[in-house]
């Protein structure tokens, strides 16, 4: 071969190493740009943010800072309370106007589970981050990722009135009636324990046929390997009966404890119903059925089925969590760079990211509809 063809491959194959160098490089750049701390994209139940703890099952871990869904700050304040401020300290509950009067703006108190948390959005662009941003109220976010209905309950009387809010806002999703699965067991111990003092309660009218359902249940949570599977098959076996049963011990029942406790401390409790992102024919049957106990109470909600889009009748949609490749560095940047874009879409095309949370998009509507609801019922004197 002669010495010319030689050295023409030489610089051929040069080129394309550097062409190929400076294309990773240009892409790592890029990527970083996008601040992704998260490569794997992780839902916040994933980062080992909880501690336990005897009363709720468990709760928020103090001062914890980490990154969820790719570039999303998940940080909780020196009590568990979610901020967006790393050493953040309590809010406080005074400001000032444009004249340097002294203000004392309403204080909200939002709880519930990982909507109320605001789950794939950072803590600005959640519903109860963007409440925040108005001269009207001092909002605090106290959600845990996981709650159902009873551990808001349980949460309510020990950690959210003595904040002294002014307003509790409760998100409702329809996964709210049973727990997430923590690593400690506790959620399983404290429904189990719950379950057993519904079978003593001399106030509590059950039939012999409801108290039966409920040792099945206490049995469920007691030993199942998975609770929520073991309540799918437990509802199969009747499921108009067994379903209106859930409802009423895991929703009903703790609704009405947390009206009571908010009436009796003079705070005004306000619900939100948020809808999955594509509602089935189970969803709308518990609404009708929460509605109506809402009425019954005098609890003020508002329905956010009529704000978001959701698709009735459709799919479950959801952005898959990015999987650390097998392969090169330079395909793992790729896939991260292509799970960000399909993320940052919905986030501007959609009301969700999944099947359960809002998107910025979703948030924003959210927060725009509660302000109107306050704005139009205003805090009675």
């Amino acid at each position: 071969m002669e010495a010319p063809l030689v050295r023409n491959l030489l610089l051929l194959v040069a080129s394309l190493l550097l062409v190929a160098v400076l294309a990773f490089v240009g892409l790592e750049v890029y990527v970083r740009s996008l601040g992704i701390e998260d490569p794997e994209f992780r839902y916040e139940n994933r980062l080992g943010m909880w501690i336990p703890d005897d009363i709720v099952g468990y709760r928020n871990r103090p001062e914890f800072v980490d990154y969820a869904w790719g570039s999303v700050l998940v940080a909780t304040d020196a009590r568990g309370f979610r901020t967006s401020h790393v050493g953040a300290g309590a809010d406080s509950r005074a400001s000032a106007n444009d004249r340097g009067e002294v203000q004392h703006p309403q204080h909200i108190v939002g709880m519930g589970d990982s909507v109320a948390w605001g789950t794939g959005v950072d803590e600005s662009d959640s519903y109860l981050g963007q409440l925040a941003t108005t001269d009207s109220y001092v909002v605090t976010n106290t959600g845990v990722v996981g709650y159902s209905a009873y551990q808001e309950l349980l949460y309510l009387q020990t950690t959210v009135l003595p904040l002294n809010p002014d307003i509790v806002l409760i998100n409702h999703c329809e996964n709210d009636r049973l727990p997430t699965e923590d690593p400690f067991g506790r959620a399983r111990e404290i429904h189990v324990r719950y379950l057993e003092r519904l079978l003593e309660a001399p106030d509590l009218s059950f039939t012999e046929s409801e108290r039966t359902q409920l040792r099945e249940l206490a049995a469920i949570f007691g030993s199942a390997p998975g609770v929520w599977a073991a309540l799918r098959d437990w509802e199969d076996r009747s499921p108009g009966s067994h379903r209106k049963f859930l409802h009423r011990v895991f929703v009903e029942l703790p609704v009405q404890g947390m009206s009571e406790l908010c009436r009796s401390a003079g705070v005004r409790l306000i619900y939100l119903l948020i809808p999955p992102a594509s509602p089935g024919t189970h969803y709308a049957e518990d609404l009708t059925r929460l509605k109506a106990h809402l009425d019954q109470l005098s609890v003020e909600y508002v329905d956010l089925g009529r704000v978001l889009e959701t698709a009735k009748g459709g799919t479950e949609s959801r952005v898959t969590p990015f999987e650390p490749p097998k392969l090169s560095l330079a395909t793992a940047r790729m896939k991260e760079l292509a799970t960000h874009r399909a993320l940052e879409r919905r986030h501007r095309n959609a009301d969700f990211i999944d099947q359960l949370h809002p998107s910025r998009r979703g948030n924003q509507k959210i927060a725009d509809a509660v302000l109107r609801y306050l704005e139009a019922n205003p805090q009675p004197e």
